[in-house]
């Protein structure tokens, strides 16, 4: 790697003014936030410690020591990386890059392009990325040579103690979710996976009644979330078939488990994805009630330096949902519907550590409803979200301000689970919001979210607080849709269905890490709902959620 040719000569010149130098300059004391991240990456073997083979945290040092010692963990970075179990993540480059930045002066004065060297760590940046993704790619193909089946799994407990005053008695409800995968190599180029999620809700019950003493009926069901076979190297590409979890972009369309046929491959720098998604919908008669309405989808993404750029294409086609005796009110034919999405995430600001995210997305709805005569319905949508989010590991605070809209023609989301989170998963604009309103899943027409939300880690990196604020609205009092269901005017049709949605979330979250696999959640959400009104213009109730989890993997 060419960017490493300059390091053996600065280490030479370290060497050779660290002794010289060391009381010329002002020194870096010991407490130093450079010091902890020195002695992290020590341990992780990226620094080996002085030319003696020593490490003195404790002790006080010039600033041109400390360029050294960071001048000689970017040189063993490139050997770290050769190694199959590294241990090098994309935190520690952000580390590393702080302490390049912190020390820049020095590192001029000795004739290092600074601004130079800030490329080179994104391009090791993305390097680890994509090093990671192929170790974790192939760790997946071969899960264990001597052990075809892997069974794993995890286990969520939750409890919500809820203030409701318009529901009296039923504010307290406990559930517990089981979630058992099985990964399976049938071949070498055929693997398996199976993700069986069995739920139990409004735990307490003792007397068999179907009341829990909780609060609310008892529920227990079981899912397949994921029951898929993955095949490698299937015309120049992978195949995979079966129920899933597919996501893509900033998380506007899709992302949910659906059921899908998929091939996927790289053409030069693109990664190309043509998926056909299963979709059932109910009609009113026999003939067309339950029908498949698939979905067609093409993703494109590309990576461009320090951007991930996508475009999405879904298409539908409805079948006609008619009386079998001739048509009459409200039975419709010739459903369409266009789905486009694209944007770009990455770094808009290397040196301030700030990151951005973009997505927009169209949609196009048509359908011909009979009221008497066939009358041709049309709504073309519009979604858009913008997100720019600080996050400095010398500072252990990160800050994301993010803003998301929709028209009262947009109908552009097919499926969207915004509690992945709770998994580590996929984070969407709607994760906090949907907490109190829960109807946002398929809809978001004619509402706009800003938020405001800032993390703070402390050093133990077990702990991690969350303070966030969702301002929804509707974005305006008569919106102008085609699609206005029946008995519903202008005015509430928005994201919560409310005759006028205005209301302020608040969540505040502290997560601790008990055990690598277990971490237990504990928040409180307040929404004020003031200033909205439901759909008879009477005051909406505030509400007041006070929830832990508890999270373990095995």
């Amino acid at each position: 790697m060419k960017r490493f040719i300059l390091i053996p000569a600065l280490l030479m010149i370290f060497a050779s003014f660290t002794t010289a130098m060391a009381g010329t300059f002002s020194d870096v004391p010991a407490d130093h936030w450079a010091y902890d991240a020195i002695e992290k990456l020590q341990n992780k073997g990226i620094l080996l410690g002085y030319i003696d083979g020593t490490f003195k945290g404790d002790k006080t040092l010039s600033r041109y020591t400390m360029a050294m010692l960071t001048a000689k963990m970017l040189a063993n970075v490139e050997q770290a990386l050769k190694v199959e179990n590294s241990q090098v993540t994309k935190d520690d480059i952000a580390l590393l890059e702080s302490l390049a930045f912190e020390f820049a002066d020095e590192l001029t004065l000795l004739g290092t392009n600074v601004n130079s060297l800030f490329d080179e760590l994104n391009t090791v940046n993305e390097e680890v990325k994509q090093l990671k993704d192929e170790t974790a790619k192939i760790k997946k193909q071969t899960i264990d040579k001597n052990q075809k089946v892997r069974l794993g799994g995890d286990f969520r407990f939750m409890h919500t103690d809820a203030v409701k005053t318009g529901t009296p008695g039923d504010n307290v409800h406990s559930s517990a979710e089981m979630n058992f995968t099985i990964d399976a190599n049938i071949s070498e180029k055929v693997s398996a996976s199976v993700f069986w999620h069995v739920y139990f809700q409004n735990l307490g019950n003792r007397n068999f009644t179907g009341t829990s003493s909780l609060g609310g009926s008892v529920t227990a069901q079981n899912d397949i979330d994921i029951a898929y076979i993955h095949i490698e190297d299937f015309a120049k590409g992978n195949m995979r078939f079966g129920r899933d979890f597919y996501t893509h972009g900033s998380s506007l369309v899709l992302n949910d488990y659906v059921d899908a046929v998929s091939y996927s491959r790289k053409a030069g720098d693109l990664d190309l994805a043509l998926n056909l998604i299963y979709d059932r919908q109910n009609g009113t008669y026999a003939a067309t009630s339950n029908d498949f309405h698939h979905i067609w989808n093409l993703n494109i993404d590309a990576q461009r330096r320090k951007h991930n750029i996508y475009f999405g294409y879904y298409a539908q086609t409805q079948k006609d949902d008619v009386n079998a005796a001739g048509a009459v009110a409200n039975d419709t034919k010739d459903g369409e519907r266009e789905i486009l999405e694209f944007g770009s995430k990455g770094v808009l600001c290397h040196k301030a550590h700030l990151d951005y995210d973009m997505g927009f997305v169209h949609s196009n709805t048509k359908v011909d409803r009979f009221t008497g005569t066939w009358i041709g319905l049309e709504d073309n949508g519009l979604m858009t979200h913008f997100a720019l989010k600080w996050d400095d590991p010398r500072e252990r605070v990160a800050v994301k301000v993010a803003y998301t809209a929709a028209n009262a023609e947009y109908d552009g989301s097919i499926a969207l689970d915004n509690d992945q989170r709770a998994y580590d998963g996929v984070e969407t604009p709607f994760d906090d919001i949907d907490r109190v309103m829960g109807g946002i899943k398929n809809n978001f027409a004619n509402t706009k979210d800003l938020k405001v939300q800032a993390e703070y880690f402390p050093k133990d990196q077990r702990h991690t607080l969350r303070l966030a604020y969702d301002k929804v609205e509707e974005r305006k009092g008569n919106g102008n849709s085609d699609f206005i269901p029946a008995g519903q005017t202008p005015d509430n049709y928005n994201a919560a269905n409310f005759n006028k949605l205005d209301m302020g979330i608040t969540t505040v979250e502290h997560t601790y890490k008990y055990r690598a696999n277990t971490r237990i959640r504990t928040g409180f959400t307040a929404a004020d709902n003031g200033s909205c009104r439901d759909a008879l213009n009477a005051k909406v109730d505030d509400e007041q959620l006070l929830w832990t989890e508890i999270y373990s993997k095995f």
